[in-house]
Formats: C-alpha cells, structure tokens, sequence
C-alpha cells in the first residue's frame, strides 16, 4: 500500500473525520464528511444501523472514499484533509543561558516556495526546516483550533510585530519547563494556558486527542424475499415514499415493474422502511441477541447464511 494512504478501518477508528494525522512535513486534520468524493464510496446495506442513526439529511451509511491503487492512474485518493495546527516551530535553534530557544511563526509567514523558515546572516540566506507546534487548544465539548500564540504570549494584545520563540529550559517536552517569548519582552509560561479561564492545552498527537464513535454488528441475511428485492433496486426505488411514487416508478420503468410483479405495493413500502430505518416501523431489538439467533438457528430461506462484519 502505497504510504499516502490509508486502510479503510484506519478511517474508521483512528483517522476519521475531525482525526489529527502526521504527515512527513505537515500536519493535517481529516475534514469532514461533506468534504469526502461521494463518487468513491460504496453504499452500505444495513437497516439495522441505520435505524440507529439520527434523523435529517444526508441521513444513510457508505464507506469511506475506495481508491484503487494503479500506476496508470493519477487521480486523487477522494480524501480531503485540512492543514492543522497551522503554527509551525523551526527544527534547530539557538542555546543561550542553558535554555534552547526555536523560532516559530504561521504557515503563511513561512517561505512561499520552500515551506521553511529563512534567516539572513550577512549576504547568506539560510533554510531553517521547520515542524508542525505539538499544541493546540481544545475544549470539554470537543472543539479544537489554533492558538494564536501571539496574542496568547501578550495577554490579549496582537499589535507586536516581534518574533516569537519557543523556549525550554531542559531537553524535555515537559510543559512546565517551556516558555513563549516575543522580541519585545513580553514571555508567558506555556502551563497558564492549563488554567481555568483558557481553553484547555492539547498535544496533538497525544492518545486523548481523538475518541472515534463506534458501532460494530453482523450484517445478518435479509429476512424475506422483498427486502433482497428492494436492496438490488435501492437506487431505482430511492425517491419512493408511497404507493403513488411506487406507481408513478412503475410508469417509466417497466423492467423494475416486472422484478416486482409478484409483491404486493404494501410489503415493497415496507421493505423500503426496513431498509432505510425510517421511524414509525419496528423498534429494533438488541443487536446481540439478533445475531445469536441467526448464528443458532437457520437462515430464512432455511440453510445458514454467510455473515460479513460492517
């Protein structure tokens, strides 16, 4: 697999959406799903899911954007990813009294061309490679963004133009022993921002950064003929609602007229709503005991039937 992609269940619990991922130069956040190439994933049967999901649009379950690995083929993964935290400190710097201080601006202050830091000693320009910061701000409902380390270090003023510095007094990444300093003078302890009245300090690449929520069942056989009849036709049959619809599709299309001619309109409209989990049909029971009884007992159409895990 090439090394700029992801495995589809790396999606699925370590970097979905909101999920902060380290990429050789950057760091990126993988953006949200109205963001995703709806064109690459694949639709995902199962009514029993989706009854779990809250209603509103867009309401449904896909697979994240599949891309099939050619050399031929230049096209893109279909995942967008957002550059984040976008403050970047400089790899080497300076040691002066025992503390090592590393210079570290926006990315949009960084060399347009390089992407790094450039300093001017004499008649020489030298590169400094830079790294994303390891800290951003985060807060109990979830939200995470940027610090704005400058107004952060000048306690609410932004106006300073100095630079900044990142300054630690041992080689540790202990946040008690690192300091943020403007060629002003101004210098803040970077644990003041732990404090009650700031959004709380997060390590980006820490285990607690990100929390996926997941549902894991068996993908049980369909239980009558109808609901395999309805999941082979789900795209022809995705604007109908009622008999009147179902009339109306009937109309324009007789080759799915004719796959239905032997089910009556009432048991399609209820396949149709154990498929897309709608409201007002059965309330589904535990997915435990569901399972058990299929995996103890035969399939509906009396032999077992295969399992697959969603």
């Amino acid at each position: 697999m090439s090394k700029d992609l992801l495995r589809l269940s790396q999606l699925v619990t370590s970097f979905g959406s909101g999920a902060m991922l380290d990429l050789p130069s950057w760091s990126v956040m993988i953006a949200g799903l109205e963001r995703w190439d709806g064109r690459k994933r694949r639709p995902i049967d199962e009514p029993r899911l989706l009854r779990r999901l809250p209603d509103g649009p867009g309401r449904g379950l896909a697979t994240p954007p599949v891309h099939e690995e050619d050399p031929y083929r230049r096209d893109r993964p279909g995942l967008d990813a957002i550059l984040f935290p976008q403050w970047f400190v400089a790899a080497r710097g300076d040691t002066v009294d025992g503390r090592i201080r590393r210079r570290f601006v926006r990315f949009s202050d960084l060399d347009p061309k390089q992407r790094c830091l450039i300093e001017e000693k004499g008649k020489k320009r030298i590169r400094i490679p830079v790294a994303p910061l390891r800290f951003v701000a985060a807060c109990e409902h979830g939200h995470v963004q940027d610090i704005d380390w400058r107004i952060y270090v000048h306690r609410g003023g932004s106006g300073c133009a100095g630079s900044l510095v990142l300054e630690k007094t041992e080689a540790t990444g202990d946040i008690a022993a690192t300091w943020t300093r403007c060629s002003c003078g101004q210098s803040r302890a970077l644990y003041e921002a732990l404090g009650p009245d700031n959004k709380r300090l997060l390590v980006r690449a820490a285990s607690n950064a990100y929390f996926p929520v997941t549902l894991t069942v068996l993908s049980l056989p369909s239980e009558t003929a109808e609901d395999r009849l309805v999941v082979e036709h789900r795209e022809e049959l995705a604007e109908v609602h009622s008999t009147e619809d179902l009339a109306q599709a009937f109309k324009f299309n007789k080759k799915l007229e004719n796959a239905f001619v032997r089910v009556a309109p009432e048991a399609i409209l209820a396949a149709l709503g154990r498929m897309r989990g709608e409201a007002g049909g059965p309330v589904a029971p535990r997915l435990e005991p569901e399972e058990l009884g299929v995996l103890a007992g035969p399939s509906p159409s009396g032999r077992r039937g295969s399992l697959r895990r969603s």
